[in-house]
């Protein structure tokens, strides 16, 4: 490696420091569970973690390519696993969730080294919520029931599949159809009916739909008004509940429009803001 300037120093330093960071964050919250959990011996925790994460910047601070970096991959890879068996003969059934933290530390350390700052910090913050997660993963995991889980893949379904693949393009009388558009608003009344769904387990059936009402307000008045509907039909809500959602969604709509007004069109707004305030005052 050829001598460096003050400056070119300076921003290696710079990066080294990123990825110990990077390693201290993920290795404290590493071992911070695992003194909660009571473990007595750990492969790895904050001071393992910021070496690991620090080693991945100097292969990419010395090396400037990808050779040493999958070298240094594969040493810790090696070490890992072997660490993981021998724990594994003491405690058996362990999970890998701390070893498969070490790859991460690397590579994000390694992100850092290259300059990469913001993957490298999103990374470890994104990590490090993930480890922190594992007692809401488990409550959730205990909590749900088989028509949850089914109901929750097929809207992921909807959302994750099927639109991506829909083609955006005009078709029918006068180019009015857009494929991608109407399954958008599939979507969008299905995820409303979704989120609808967990509101009113989490709140109760009257609080559920009143809030629901009100965030999809926002977004649309009329398919809050079908979801909630819906919901009428299917026994998940009184209609005197429901009924009172599908006002406050409007009144949200009116308020919305006010907003928007406001800031595109103050014109208009100076002539219709006696009924969108009455409309408000009415529904409220």
């Amino acid at each position: 490696m050829p001598d460096l300037d003050p400056d070119s120093a300076l921003f290696l330093l710079r990066n080294l420091a990123m990825a110990g960071v990077v390693g201290f964050l993920i290795g404290f919250e590493r071992e911070w569970t695992q003194e909660r959990e009571g473990r007595k011996h750990s492969f790895a925790g904050a001071r393992t973690f910021t070496l690991i994460a620090a080693t991945g910047a100097l292969t990419t601070i010395l090396s400037g390519g990808a050779l040493l970096v999958a070298a240094g991959l594969l040493a810790i890879g090696v070490m890992t696993v072997v660490a993981y068996f021998i724990e594994a003969k003491e405690a058996p059934g362990r999970g890998g969730t701390t070893e498969m933290a070490i790859f991460a530390a690397y590579l994000l350390g390694a992100a850092a080294g290259r300059g990469e700052m913001l993957i490298a910090a999103a990374g470890a913050v994104a990590v490090a919520i993930v480890l922190s997660a594992k007692g809401a993963i488990e409550h959730w995991a205990r909590a749900l029931d088989r028509h949850e889980i089914h109901a929750s893949l097929r809207f992921l379904a909807l959302a994750v599949l099927v639109l991506p693949i829909l083609p955006d393009r005009d078709f029918g009388p006068y180019d009015a159809l857009n494929a991608r558009d109407l399954w958008k608003m599939v979507v969008f009344i299905s995820g409303l009916s979704f989120l609808g769904y967990w509101l009113v387990k989490a709140l109760g059936a009257e609080r559920g739909v009143l809030v629901m009402g009100i965030v999809g307000g926002l977004a649309s008045s009329t398919a809050t008004t079908l979801s909630l509907s819906r919901f009428v039909k299917e026994g998940k809500s009184t209609s005197l509940a429901a009924a009172a959602g599908i006002i406050m969604a409007n009144v949200v709509m009116l308020m919305r429009v006010g907003v928007l007004l406001s800031a595109v069109a103050r014109g208009v707004l100076a002539l219709v803001w006696p009924a969108l305030v009455a409309g408000a005052i009415v529904g409220a």
